[in-house]
């Protein structure tokens, strides 16, 4: 199972899980898996199906740009969330 990484300002979303073991393949199953999952998450990282701008999703310190990517999720891979932080 691959492992995504919920950053502390979003695991209000995810019952304070800061790690969930997803068993997921590729980009498109992470993102179903967060929809069934976590629909208060997903409403939060995704609008119309495409990633907020202030949302990146990182594989394996690799910044995943498009989320058409044909990228396959391996047992051992790390997701990661991560969120921009503003303020004045």
């Amino acid at each position: 199972m691959a492992s995504l990484i919920i950053p502390e300002g979003l695991q209000q979303f995810t019952n304070s899980q800061a790690r969930l073991n997803l068993a997921v393949t590729n980009i498109n199953e992470l993102e179903e898996m967060i929809s069934e999952l976590f629909p208060r998450l997903y409403d939060v990282i995704f609008y119309e199906g495409k990633l907020r701008p202030f949302v990146r999703i990182v594989v394996n310190n690799q910044l995943i740009d498009d989320l058409e990517e044909s990228m396959n999720f391996t047992d051992n891979d790390r997701i990661e969330l991560l969120v921009a932080v503003s303020g004045g």
